[in-house]
């Protein structure tokens, strides 16, 4: 055990003598989330309504979205009741409006919102009731339609809304986001073509004539990776802290735990890379197809609720995604890990077949 932990510290020494391990492990991903950061951390001034295709049905249909495109700064998304409410809790629509015809009165827009208390509730308010008023003012003049068809207006609060969602900043779903993605980034390039160069070099070949076993290396490469991690990890936190005022809703444990289990899984599955691949071309070329799956589906930079159903749930099979969405509910949103059993068991999944990997096809040297 004692020699154990001398490996563990020697690993840990080796990696800090190493310029790119500061350079990619702690400056660039500060970097990234401090210029992502500033550049999307006003966002939120573009208005998003959803309006819902119910709204399609009415007569002033036409008329209503052609008012909300004059409107600067607003993004229209359309979609159904169900759709834009999932994405109002998500924080992706800032109010939503369904236009709807009553028998025996008035037409009504209703408006909900996913919180009451967000204190931009009321400009948006106001600005879906002026294009109301202008486009009946507009109506009355051009003498298209009776009085019968004045339109009134209600606003409401979604019972389903979340305000710690709702009022998540960019930034505070960016960091967990950009610390994962570079935690699994620096797994399956640092250790999936790295093991392999090594072993391609001769540098394990004398081990294979030690009492050392495959896993015993394994367990010994990937503590002393984990260690540095803590170091990446805590740096993330603290610039998101520092700059931008970010800090950790949920409890520190199962962020611990999340983080943990994510870490592990990716340097195991780095390893499980360079079981798998006998050059180091096969490694780079295995480790580019996950980089750019990853990339695009993580969810680290941009959220993925826009994109088609299949390829949410290709996304979600990626490991990076899951454990974005598993540290990202505990970091941002305060939920409780277990409030994620989907992730979890994707990254328990992914660590149990690249752990087989990595003990059954490592060689100490190729034949």
């Amino acid at each position: 055990m004692k020699s154990f932990w001398k490996q563990v510290k020697l690993q840990l020494l080796v990696h800090f003598r190493e310029p790119e391990v500061i350079l990619w492990g702690f400056i660039f991903p500060a970097l990234m989330i401090l210029v992502l950061g500033f550049v999307f951390s006003k966002k939120a001034e573009t208005q998003s309504v959803g309006v819902t295709d119910a709204s399609k049905a009415h007569p002033a249909y036409e008329e209503f979205m052609a008012g909300l495109t004059t409107v600067e700064m607003m993004k229209v998304v359309e979609g159904s009741l169900a759709e834009l409410t999932v994405g109002a809790t998500g924080g992706e629509v800032d109010i939503i409006v369904s236009l709807e015809s009553e028998d025996d009165g008035p037409s009504l827009l209703m408006s909900y919102v996913a919180s009451a208390d967000d204190p931009k509730v009321e400009v948006r308010r106001l600005r879906i009731e002026q294009i109301v008023a202008r486009l009946d003012r507009a109506r009355v003049d051009a003498r298209d339609v009776d009085e019968s068809m004045f339109w009134g207006v209600q606003h409401r609060v979604l019972e389903s809304s979340d305000d710690t969602r709702v009022n998540a900043t960019y930034v505070a779903r960016l960091i967990p986001g950009v610390m994962m993605y570079n935690l699994f980034m620096g797994c399956i390039f640092g250790i999936g073509i790295v093991v392999v160069r090594d072993k391609q070099r001769g540098k394990f070949k004398k081990l294979a004539t030690t009492p050392l076993s495959k896993t015993q290396f394994i367990l010994v490469t990937s503590l002393g990776r984990m260690l540095l991690m803590v170091f990446q990890v805590s740096a993330m936190v603290l610039v998101g802290y520092l700059f931008f005022k970010v800090s950790v809703v949920g409890t520190w444990i199962e962020l611990v735990f999340a983080v943990t289990l994510s870490v592990w899984m990716f340097l195991i599955f780095g390893f499980a890379i360079a079981a798998v691949s006998k050059s180091i071309e096969k490694a780079v070329a295995l480790a580019n197809v996950f980089f750019v799956f990853s990339t695009i589906l993580s969810g680290a930079f941009f959220s993925t609720a826009q994109m088609p159903e299949f390829v949410q749930t290709l996304a979600y099979l990626l490991p990076p995604t899951s454990a974005i969405e598993l540290v990202r509910g505990v970091y941002t949103y305060g939920d409780s890990i277990f409030a994620h059993p989907l992730p979890l068991g994707v990254l328990v999944g992914w660590f149990v077949l690249s752990l087989y990997l990595a003990t059954s096809r490592f060689k100490w040297h190729e034949d």
